[in-house]
């Protein structure tokens, strides 16, 4: 059916379509955010998987009183397994 188009000419209009789009998902939603990057408003930030200000996995907080609050001391309550089929 469609042997007239080599994988280089199918492999390059898919890159088209793709570069198309996300371009067309940029503008989009990104747009304000584009135009300060283009005219040097805003630096690219890239996501860093190590956060160095907190020391732990997990988030902690601080409640009006100044105690910190983290995710493995929130409940007071052990952890009990749900019981299967009854």
């Amino acid at each position: 059916m469609f042997t007239n188009i080599s994988w280089s000419n199918y492999g390059i209009a898919i890159g088209l379509v793709v570069l198309v789009w996300y371009l067309f998902l940029g503008f989009r939603f990104y747009y304000q955010e584009m135009i300060q990057i283009i005219s040097g408003k805003r630096r690219i930030t890239t996501l860093m998987f190590g956060n160095r200000k907190t020391k732990s996995a997990y988030m902690e907080t601080k409640d009006k009183k100044g105690i910190t609050s983290s995710l493995s001391s929130s409940s007071s309550e052990p952890f009990e397994p749900l019981e299967e089929g009854k």
